[in-house]
Formats: C-alpha cells, structure tokens, sequence
C-alpha cells in the first residue's frame, strides 16, 4: 500500500512534525532559559566583585591615610618631647614621661588599627578569589574565556615561598597568606535555600 494515498496519513505525518518541532524548541527554550539564568548570575557576580574592589580600595586608602595621621602625630610627638626635654626650669621629667607615654599609647593604637585594615583587607581578597572562580566559572561556559584574575594572581604572588623572616614579618603586619578558603562556594557545590 505503498505511493497510495490513505485518509489521514498526511495529518497524522505533519503532526509528529509538529510534535517533534515543539519537543526541539522546548529544549531550546530550556537552554535558552539556563544560558539567560548564567548571564543574570554573572551580572550579579561582576556587581558583588566590583563592589568588593571598591572596599579594598577604600580600606587601603584609609590605611595610607592613618599612616599619615601616625606620622603626623609622631612628628608632634617628638617635638614636644625635645622641647620639654630642652626645658632649662626643673621638674620637667614627669611632663616629659606623660607626653612619651602618649606618644606610645597613640602610635600603638595606630599600629593596631594599621594590623586590622590589613587583615580585613587580606581576608577581602582571600573572598574575591572565590567571586572571581565563580565568575570565571561562568564566563568560560558562557564565552569561552576567562574574565578577571586579578585577585587570584595576587593570592599566587602571596603564596610563593619566602624566607622565614620574610614570612615572619608578613604575618606580623598581617599580610601572610590565608592557607583555608575563604570565599563562595564553587558552582558545582551551590545549592538553592542554603547558606553554603
């Protein structure tokens, strides 16, 4: 019964057509949707990463400028002190102990605050890192290429080996490299309604 025609066979033929087109652009529809879902979450991604440079920026500003202030205070510091200790009257040793013991308290106040700008700025950076997988991540399934490394090259700088007197200082002034992650999870591990 080949070649002949039959009632119905041609609209039974043209829907499986359709049927199969409408199975096709579902898929396509679907890995349209998860393609535009990636593009959205790279979007926020690329927004919370700025946003976190913009914060490092800011910290090592106002570390450079409590710097400034310590210096400042140490210049003023170490004038009152001469000026004291070149006092001809007599009795000036208690003034002079009183304006050193200031001196010390401030300075030591503006190195404690110097340490914490570091470590918060170092612990910033250890948590761009795994904004920046993330976003590279995304980036090489959605483009192809690699998007931004500038943290993660940092961390690779930080971690090259060192004297142990280099190390020593680095991790007195809060500069030494974080051996735990700290950072988002990857991609891989993400799970909806949980703080991962």
């Amino acid at each position: 019964m080949r070649g002949q025609w039959m009632p119905g066979a041609s609209s039974r033929r043209a829907e499986r057509c359709r049927t199969r087109g409408r199975k096709r652009s579902r898929e396509q529809r679907a890995r349209e949707s998860r393609r535009q879902d990636q593009r959205e979450l790279l979007a926020l991604l690329l927004k919370e990463y700025e946003c976190l440079r913009r914060e490092i920026d800011q910290r090592i500003t106002a570390r450079s400028q409590l710097i400034g202030f310590i210096g400042a205070v140490a210049v003023v510091l170490s004038g009152a002190v001469t000026l004291v200790a070149r006092n001809p009257q007599g009795g000036s040793l208690p003034l002079l102990l009183a304006v050193t013991t200031a001196g010390v308290v401030v300075l030591a106040m503006g190195l404690a605050y110097w340490w914490a700008f570091n470590k918060s700025i170092v612990r910033l950076g250890g948590y761009l890192s795994g904004v920046e997988a993330k976003i590279n991540e995304l980036s090489l399934a959605l483009y192809g290429e690699v998007a931004v490394e500038w943290e993660t090259r940092r961390a690779e700088l930080r971690a090259r080996p060192r004297s142990p007197f280099a190390r020593l200082v680095l991790r007195v002034l809060g500069l030494a490299p974080q051996h735990r992650r700290i950072g988002p999870t990857p991609l891989g591990t993400l799970t909806r309604g949980t703080d991962a």
